[in-house]
């Protein structure tokens, strides 16, 4: 431990020699990748539950929700009968009412998938990642919002189909 010390001190007075914009950069960064859980699942029957807390990254600066868990991908489009599982084309006004909502990832900025979401009456965005890279967004100013990793896919999606209707409840954030 005593080691790493001299490191993150030299690390401090370059960051410091930089100027003040990197490190608003860099703080604004670390609070988009700041960890963030899915918890306190519910639904029927229980033993479909996730059995642990999901961890994320927080995308959103707004606090957390609790609220009924939906996949996008059973949603249709505005004006369309295609689904919308990557939430890239904006839902009809008052399709949702006040879920949180499980988005697959794509080439969107979340930002923008939040901000469409919000409007269609959605409380809380998930963004499933798809493959290994990592979703990372600037900061999301709508509705809480978080990003899982490939391995909470199934997870997810299996507690959301196999549920009792109206009975997959979670909250994100703590």
């Amino acid at each position: 431990m005593v080691l790493a010390a001299p490191c993150l001190f030299a690390q401090a007075i370059e960051l410091n020699s930089i100027g003040v914009q990197h490190n608003a950069s860099l703080e604004k960064k670390l609070q988009i990748e700041e960890q963030s859980f899915i918890s306190n699942f519910q639904g029927e029957p229980n033993w479909r539950r996730p059995p642990q807390k999901i961890a994320g990254n927080l995308l959103s600066s707004e606090g957390n929700v609790t609220a009924l868990v939906v996949l996008a991908e059973n949603y249709q489009i505005k004006d369309s009968l295609d689904n919308n599982k990557y939430c890239q084309k904006p839902f009809a006004k008052n399709t949702f009412n006040g879920e949180i909502v499980v988005c697959q990832q794509s080439g969107m900025p979340a930002h923008v998938i939040a901000e469409n979401l919000e409007q269609a009456g959605a409380s809380g965005l998930i963004v499933q990642a798809m493959s290994l890279k990592k979703i990372t967004s600037d900061n999301i100013n709508s509705i809480p919002s978080i990003s899982t990793d490939l391995d909470a896919y199934f997870l997810l999606k299996n507690w959301v189909n196999y549920s009792k209707p109206g009975t997959a409840i979670a909250t994100i954030g703590e």
